[in-house]
């Protein structure tokens, strides 16, 4: 008589352990890895950035933002767009923004102005990113990065905080000994991308400056 109960029990809580089981999984950094790679493959960039470590946002967004202020000083300035010898992140965007903040960026879908994109937080700059490299310019390589088939080799971890997840990339030009790296951050019990030369590749923002 006591053992229908204790089943009925059993049944009760499996559900939930399940699901935990499914949350913690998910979680992991092999797995935070396979869902950025759907969210590249489907052109979901706010789900991609949800998966990306704060810090690396705001990074690819600084860098790309002082990229965009130093071609506008240059091309006001009458000087070619060669644009060597300067560190993106000493730049303070805010104060070149009362000199070239209304400038145009047209490699950016709606041609924002360099205002509008510096008032964009490091996410929602992320996502106008992944548009711009990502979508605006098929002939280019960026807009291969998304339909580029990925592998996942394993994962590597390095202390309880910092994970490598390695994988292989399709590609005429991949050596068969070629692989990838993407480290990740532990950020309370979600792991994040900390991005690296596949995603994020600042040179894919670059390129679609070349024609100025």
């Amino acid at each position: 008589m006591r053992t229908l109960p204790l089943k009925m029990t059993l049944f009760a809580i499996s559900p939930l352990v399940t699901s935990r089981v499914c949350m913690s999984a998910q979680q992991g950094p092999t797995s935070t890895v396979q869902m950025a790679f759907s969210a590249l493959e489907q052109h979901d960039w706010p789900t991609l950035a949800t998966l990306v470590y704060p810090d690396a946002l705001a990074t690819l967004r600084q860098n790309s933002l002082a990229e965009m202020i130093v071609l506008a000083e240059l091309a006001k300035a009458g000087k070619p767009t060669a644009n060597f010898g300067y560190n993106p992140g000493d730049i303070v965007i805010a104060d070149h923004l009362p000199q070239v903040g209304d400038q145009r960026v047209p490699e950016f879908p709606t041609s924002p102005s360099i205002n509008e994109l510096a008032a964009l937080s490091p996410a929602d700059f992320f996502v106008r990113w992944c548009q711009a490299v990502y979508e605006s310019r098929p002939e280019l390589p960026g807009s291969s990065v998304p339909h580029t088939k990925r592998h996942i080799i394993g994962e590597v971890m390095e202390g309880d905080t910092l994970a490598h997840v390695v994988y292989r990339r399709e590609g005429r030009w991949m050596m068969p000994w070629h692989v990838d790296i993407m480290p990740l951050r532990r950020l309370g019990d979600r792991w994040s991308l900390l991005l690296n030369d596949d995603i994020g590749e600042s040179v894919d923002l670059m390129t679609l400056f070349h024609d100025r």
